[in-house]
Formats: structure tokens, sequence, C-alpha cells
């Protein structure tokens, strides 16, 4: 992108909800120092939503919802 002309981006990985060091050294610093290398001025690494409150309340809901769904199906099949 900074071949092209780009010379500032936000970056983040929707498909982590929490930040790892695998991500953190691929994404937030060698995608980076490859941006800026290639004539990027600006990259932000977007953190994950990692422990925010709202976050784990949001993980938590959607396994109760689907822990449900196991249970009744389980229950289909046994019947």
């Amino acid at each position: 992108m900074a071949k092209e002309g780009v010379k500032s981006v936000d970056m983040l990985s929707p498909a982590f909800s929490a930040d790892c060091l695998e991500i953190l050294e691929e994404i937030a610093i060698q995608n980076r120092e490859g941006f800026i290398e290639a004539g990027g001025k600006e990259y932000r690494y977007i953190a994950a939503l990692n422990a925010e409150p709202a976050h784990i309340d949001m993980l938590l809901q959607l396994a109760k919802e689907q822990a449900e769904r196991w249970f009744e199906s389980e229950g289909e099949l046994s019947q």
C-alpha cells in the first residue's frame, strides 16, 4: 500500500478477540516496519478488545446461548 502512495493506515485483526504475541509481533511490529520501509508515514495498530468488560460480557452471553443449543440438540438425539 505504501508503494502505491498510501501514507497512513490503521490496522486491526478482527479474527482475534484478544491480542496474542503472534498478532503483536506480525501485525503490529513486522507489518509496521515493512510499511514504513516502503514509504509509509503512519502505521497504527488498533488493539483487540481483550479484557474489556463489555467484550467479556458479550463472549459470556454467546457461550451461554450456544451451550443451551447444544443441550437442546443433545436431548433431541436421545429421544
